[in-house]
């Protein structure tokens, strides 16, 4: 599957095969009830849960001068105290990988991270109503999370992938969700599943929020890539 995509004049961002692979098999193990998540598990009954990989990779310029960031790969942290509407990572594992990097993969750096939302039928009725709702956007802990880590890290991406499920699946449209680029929505195993990406740019004063519209979520693995008429 090809998209000729209009390109914005912002930022791209990239999920390369091997991130994909991460990002989506930590996601899926974290949201099946039939998994048993031991010690985080705090629930009578499986649940799923949020999920929690940082982002690594890095930032370039394309020929037509937007900001490019690619994300090569993502690690599941598997420290990370997990329920069902919350992760917390712990900082020091992210120490312990970002020394892990600078020896072993000199060549990349940390842009941010990723965590998934789960939802089923019993919180959200179906698909559009979690669209219409916003359950695949960021809340208001994210965003405050993500601001925590701007100067420390300087953290550029948050990605979220939100899986939902319900007895009677029903077929959506795969790709962007019309004009909202920032955005890919596929279908796995009777799942929808959103990934949405979110964008801070250091201005070098400050972190501003890049406006969505602005930004183009590509998943070549997906077919979904920047296919120019010309150059």
């Amino acid at each position: 599957i090809y998209f000729n995509i209009k390109m914005p004049t912002n930022t791209i961002v990239s999920i390369s095969e091997a991130a994909f692979f991460s990002i989506m098999t930590s996601a899926l193990e974290a949201y099946e009830v039939s998994v048993d998540h031991g010690a985080h598990q705090v629930y009578k009954e499986h649940s799923p849960l949020e999920t929690h990989c940082n982002l690594w990779g890095y930032e370039a310029t394309t020929i037509r001068g937007e900001s490019s960031m690619k994300i090569l790969f993502a690690e599941a942290d598997g420290s990370a105290v997990r329920t069902n509407n919350s992760v917390q990572p712990n900082p020091e594992a992210y120490k312990l990988k970002s020394t892990f990097v600078d020896v072993f993969f000199p060549e990349i750096e940390y842009l941010g991270d990723m965590h998934s939302h789960p939802y089923s039928e019993k919180e959200v009725p179906n698909e559009l109503a979690l669209q219409r709702d916003g359950y695949y956007e960021q809340s208001n802990g994210d965003v405050r999370y993500a601001q925590s880590l701007q100067e420390e890290r300087n953290y550029r991406i948050q990605l979220i992938a939100t899986i939902y499920s319900r007895k009677q699946p029903t077929k959506r449209s795969f790709g962007h969700l019309g004009d909202e680029t920032s955005c890919i929505r596929f279908q796995y195993d009777g799942k929808t599943i959103w990934l949405k990406a979110y964008v801070y740019k250091n201005t070098g004063s400050s972190f501003r929020k890049v406006a969505d519209k602005m930004v183009l979520l590509l998943c070549p693995s997906m077919g979904i890539h920047a296919a120019m008429d010309e150059i």
